[in-house]
């Protein structure tokens, strides 16, 4: 028969914190790997071979050409912005002036036509 007693058990002094955990391991960031010494080394021309340099160089054309593409991406978009936003005031110029002729237009209506009462009497088509 096997044996029903706990192979491992934990304890209170099993138990790390996080603080613990932090002092103990340091864990490599992206932040902190972009200012290490060695990757700075790795990307000197000075000490690369002629295909690293290369790889290298097409890296930084490459970094360029999507940075150039991001800042014409950026300005393309200020240039469509700026004409939604001209067509948005325009648009709402264009509403007031039709609400202010509206406005004319039932006053002008409202005077000159005396308000009569319609009967439903006068229809003689009208059947009940």
């Amino acid at each position: 028969m096997k044996s029903e007693s706990l192979k491992r058990v934990r304890t209170m002094r099993d138990v790390v914190s996080t603080h613990e955990v932090y002092t103990t391991r340091k864990t490599k960031t992206h932040n902190s790997l972009s200012s290490d010494e060695s990757v700075e080394a790795l990307i000197r021309d000075d000490d690369l071979s002629r295909e690293d340099q290369l790889i290298v160089q097409k890296e930084r054309q490459r970094l360029e050409s999507f940075y150039g593409k991001v800042e014409r991406s950026q300005k393309r978009l200020l240039q469509l912005r700026g004409k939604i936003a001209h067509q948005i005031h325009r648009n709402e110029a264009l509403m007031k002036i039709r609400k202010e002729l509206q406005e004319e237009k039932r006053h002008d209506s409202q005077e000159s036509k005396p308000k009569t009462k319609k009967l439903m009497n006068n229809n003689k088509d009208f059947e009940y």
